[in-house]
């Protein structure tokens, strides 16, 4: 087992007993003002620290590689949607406020996994499945029509009955490996004709004088090896019954089926089920392969082949933390909710916040990059759930104590790192342009203006938004990400030159009352450390790679390895508390040096740290001053010795202290660099 880094990750989402639930709830209202409620307004900028595009939503195709942008030529201005900061700013005040994970469908997915001792092999009785044919009645419901039996069907019997060449076709590798292409070549040829049985009723053979069945394909796996008798040598003859019985679809069977054949994605729609989809709409019967429940009166699961993908016992809701939170996940309790508002089949609720398109002030476009975009599935268990069980194997979708991994995040990569946009791709990627996405993203430096605009927020509710978007103050080493390519490293933004107008504190003090509400152990607890770890990374990083000679899928399931988790030792989440006592501080000294009584570099280190909680922002000339004024003590002077400022232990709370920058050029300075 060993830990292995991919471009996303989670922030762990809480469990019941940890969720906030403001108090206030029930009275929010847009016709009645709280006693103290504010309304206000924030201006910022918002400058790409790496090329970033959001895509142009309203274009024509040929314009849809564009950045998002209004008018024409000379008049074109590009800008950022408030659509999009509005969900990257919510997922993140989800995270920091502690609330529950709403924002997640209740998905079942599905496995197939044909290696010996996998989960799938153990679930899967060949020996159960049955035939069907599925039809649709007039009220919409779907029912499976019993046939008699069925049987395997040589592909050379095929041939010769229905004049094809299959057999042939199969030795090297199909270039369409689908059912809707074996149909498509024996279009217009009769499928139905007599069959005789044999070797148990396991195989059939064209006969005038057998029973009537009709020839189902199924998709081919891959090439045939003869010599190793390897790869898809049969299709299938369904018998049907003189008198059938029917068995009707549950309404989430039916959902759980059309999810797992992608039916929601019209990209990566399975090719078999768009084509028998569009035959159930037409009245007709498709045939399927299904296992009944115990009770032989129900389907306990069906698909399109033989050995079909298996649905999980367990759907995403079923899972924790989100199976702990139970109905309440409806109700108005999560402050996410209360801010921004929201919208479900039972309730909703107007947003008391409401956020402008940033508009770039200019912008450079960049020549059009070429990307794989594709999106990582949840299927993927290895990853999306929590791992590993105390024996060392893999929690799944099967497993009823499994958590999720929580609230998925793209960990901002080095936007110095020339491969994080001009990624390594191989042959065989290359070799196939449908998998690319070209898009024309605007150069880092672009710098937008966005205004937000607030009615009627409590105190507490202006510091979680603050807290959101500027990372509880850390807004000059803690980024967001947004728009598309994110796995790639596009999209890092910085805010800056935040304005408050119209309200009545100072922003620390809107942080300090935020924090207050949440409790600091919250604000500083594993959980944020998590998610700024995250949002203040530098690496390069890479979804596992599938191709025709490498799955690390497989790989990392069979060595049972796990997500790394980001390292959080380093972080330390600043106590707007301790910034505001920092200040009063430092009004009350007039000026004086608050470090006048250290004489030596490691008594400034602990007053720092005993008295400040290690809060330097507001006292770095004084730390400046301090650190001259003891640079000839023989302790401080011995750590600079035959020592790189990256070498040497001082950078590390110097930096801290000062950023690095300016901590180098003090550096220089002392040891005359």
């Amino acid at each position: 087992m060993a830990e292995v880094k991919s471009p996303y990750n989670f922030v762990p989402a809480p469990k019941e007993s940890e969720v906030y639930k403001p108090e206030w709830a029930n009275q929010v209202s847009h016709d009645i003002p709280f006693s103290d409620g504010e309304s206000g307004e924030i201006i910022l900028k918002i400058t790409a620290e790496t090329p970033i595009f959001i895509r142009n939503g309203h274009a024509k195709d040929a314009e849809e590689n564009e950045f998002s942008n209004i008018g024409e030529g000379a008049n074109k201005r590009y800008f950022i949607p408030a659509t999009s900061i509005k969900g990257m700013l919510r997922n993140v005040l989800e995270i920091m406020s502690f609330s529950r994970m709403k924002q997640v469908d209740n998905d079942r997915y599905a496995f197939r996994d044909l290696t010996n001792g996998s989960e799938y092999m153990r679930s899967y009785k060949s020996s159960d499945v049955q035939a069907g044919w599925l039809f649709e009645d007039f009220e919409g419901n779907w029912i499976i029509e019993e046939c008699e039996n069925f049987a395997l069907i040589n592909q050379t019997d095929v041939d010769k009955i229905l004049n094809t060449t299959f057999k042939n076709t199969y030795l090297s590798t199909p270039r369409d490996k689908t059912a809707k292409s074996k149909y498509q070549i024996c279009e217009g040829k009769s499928l139905t004709h007599r069959f005789q049985t044999f070797a148990k009723g396991k195989f059939a053979q064209a006969d005038s004088l057998g029973n009537v069945g009709t020839i189902v394909f199924t998709g081919q796996s891959g090439k045939r090896d003869e010599k190793k008798k390897s790869g898809k040598v049969h299709e299938f003859v369904f018998f049907d019954s003189n008198s059938p019985s029917t068995i009707l679809i549950t309404e989430q069977q039916k959902k759980d089926f059309k999810f797992i054949y992608l039916d929601h994605d019209r990209n990566n729609i399975s090719k078999d089920w768009e084509m028998w989809r569009d035959k159930l709409k037409e009245k007709q019967k498709i045939p399927v392969f299904y296992t009944k429940n115990t009770d032989g009166k129900s389907v306990k699961h069906f698909g399109l082949s033989f050995m079909y993908k298996l649905p999980f016992k367990h759907s995403i809701h079923e899972l924790n933390p989100i199976r702990q939170y139970k109905d309440i996940i409806k109700q108005i309790v999560n402050l996410p909710d209360l801010i921004f508002g929201y919208i479900d089949d039972d309730n909703n609720l107007k947003g008391r916040v409401f956020i402008s398109n940033a508009m770039a002030t200019s912008a450079t476009v960049l020549p059009e990059r070429r990307e794989i975009l594709g999106s990582p599935k949840a299927s993927f268990f290895p990853f999306y759930l929590q791992q590993p069980k105390k024996n060392g194997s893999h929690y799944s979708y099967q497993d009823s104590d499994a958590t999720l991994g929580g609230y998925k995040r793209y960990p901002l990569q080095n936007p110095n790192n020339h491969q994080a946009f001009e990624v390594r791709y191989t042959a065989e990627q290359h070799n196939n342009p449908n998998v690319f996405t070209h898009f024309k993203p605007l150069a880092e430096g672009t710098e937008f203006i966005l205004k937000i605009r607030f009615h009627n927020l409590k105190k507490a509710e202006i510091g979680a938004l603050l807290s959101a978007l500027t990372f509880h103050g850390n807004e000059k080493s803690v980024f967001h990400n947004i728009g598309m390519a994110k796995p790639l490293g596009y999209g890092k933004i910085k805010i800056s030159e935040l304005q408050l107008k119209g309200l009545q504190n100072e922003f620390l003090e809107y942080l300090a009352s935020f924090e207050e509400l949440i409790g600091y152990e919250k604000i500083n607890s594993e959980r944020i450390k998590v998610l700024f770890a995250m949002a203040s990374s530098g690496e390069t990083l890479r979804h596992p790679m599938l191709t025709t000679s490498t799955n690390q899928f497989k790989t990392i399931k069979e060595d049972k390895d796990i997500l790394a988790k980001y390292p959080t030792q380093h972080i330390q989440v600043k106590s707007a508390h301790q910034l505001l006592e920092n200040k009063k501080k430092i009004a009350n000294s007039n000026g004086k040096n608050p470090f006048s009584s250290c004489k030596s570099f490691k008594e400034l280190r602990n007053k720092l740290k005993n008295d400040y909680n290690d809060e330097a922002d507001d006292f770095q000339d004084f730390i400046i001053e301090t650190i001259k004024r003891v640079f000839d003590e023989k302790e401080t002077r011995k750590t600079f010795k035959d020592k790189t400022f990256n070498d040497n232990p001082w950078q590390i709370p110097i930096c801290q202290w000062l950023g690095k920058e300016r901590a180098k050029k003090l550096y220089d300075e002392l040891t005359n660099s």
